[in-house]
């Protein structure tokens, strides 16, 4: 039920956000219609007449007019009633815009609640209808989002609410309001999550050491190359995250990328036609063929290799930065459940997962 309103509130307008300056009844007076009459006299036609006498016409001539006289003579005698115009009380607003603009309008086209939709783009894509009160919280809302995300929600880390409408503007968590975002009424928002994950103990050479809850990898020692898998695989939805190089001896030293879960670990990523990544050290991708072509850009220690996974109605593809910086897209019409993955090499190589990294918007 819509609440009442008074002075200084904020509202929204078919013309946006604006804060109440004055509201009232007012006196409406209904324009008169004007009804004009059809005139009752009948014309003389040729062809409609003929055959008739003038005598004829005459009579039907002194009944139209008779006719004519009563119905006037019943207007007169109600002039007075019909004579004033009738009146309507409605309740009027004026409204300061927030864009600059001043609006007056009646109250029923004020308003304190929008309706809007937030479309997922995580596991299955869906899609939340909300009706909110203008002045709800960014973390309001995204605590409403994760009730109805259900059990997929115990593995979010991070959300992402985007206004794509022009240029895209991120609600940040916090105490800023729809209104403060200036969110229309029937606006689509979009939600981009990140999920949790660290590398799995089970899924990864024995020559691969982990630490740090999971997320550093470090693999000593001049065994041949050796894969770990991240505990999550994903088939849809967006999905990012980044790898500090820490240490490393060779460029051939280190693939970063996505992997089948079948893939076999202990050999050369590229000889396995279930791997697809990166070496960042040396600015290289594996080619289908399993050869290595240029890509992207060489990494050295301490920098920060970012991984984009993104499916659009299960078709994914695979990017990669340096630093925040784009490679470009390295793979395209990937399909299948696909896990993170890296695999090592010769010496000591060791980096550590950031599963939590901030997504990047291209």
């Amino acid at each position: 039920m819509q609440v009442g309103f008074k002075e200084n509130d904020v509202v929204y307008t078919p013309y946006g956000y604006g804060v109440l300056a004055s509201i009232g009844p007012r006196e409406y007076i209904e324009p008169k219609e004007e009804v004009v009459q059809p005139s009752t006299e009948p014309e003389r036609s040729d062809s409609g007449d003929k055959g008739r006498t003038d005598e004829e016409f005459e009579i039907r001539m002194r009944r139209a007019r008779d006719q004519q006289a009563r119905a006037e003579a019943v207007a007169t005698s109600n002039e007075g009633a019909i004579a004033q115009p009738s009146t309507t009380t409605v309740i009027l607003a004026t409204v300061n815009l927030k864009w600059g603009g001043i609006v007056h309008l009646e109250e029923r086209l004020l308003t304190k609640k929008i309706k809007f939709s937030v479309k997922t783009f995580f596991g299955t894509r869906k899609r939340f209808d909300f009706e909110l009160d203008i002045s709800t919280t960014v973390t309001q809302l995204k605590q409403l989002i994760t009730e109805a995300a259900g059990e997929y929600s115990k593995s979010i880390c991070n959300l992402r609410l985007l206004y794509p409408m022009g240029a895209v503007t991120e609600l940040n968590v916090g105490g800023n309001s729809l209104e403060a975002y200036r969110i229309p009424d029937g606006a689509n928002l979009l939600l981009l999550v990140q999920t949790i994950f660290a590398w799995d103990p089970s899924h990864k050479g024995s020559g691969i050491k982990l630490s740090n809850n999971n997320l550093t990898a470090n693999k000593n020692g001049d065994v041949d190359y050796q894969t770990a898998l991240g505990s999550v695989g994903f088939s849809s939805g967006r999905h990012y995250w980044e790898l500090k190089i820490d240490k490393f001896v060779d460029e051939e030293d280190l693939f970063v990328g996505v992997a089948r879960r079948n893939i076999n670990l202990n050999m050369r990523p590229n000889d396995t036609k279930n791997f697809w990544g990166y070496m960042p050290l040396c600015g290289k991708k594996i080619s289908p063929d399993g050869e290595l072509l240029d890509y992207g850009f060489s990494c050295k220690t301490q920098d920060i290799v970012g991984v984009l996974l993104e499916f659009k109605q299960g078709i994914g593809t695979l990017s990669f930065y340096k630093n925040g910086a784009k490679c470009g897209t390295a793979y395209s019409n990937l399909t299948g459940t696909l896990y993170p993955a890296i695999s090592m090499y010769y010496g000591e190589v060791q980096i550590t997962l950031d599963p939590k990294a901030q997504q990047p918007l291209s």
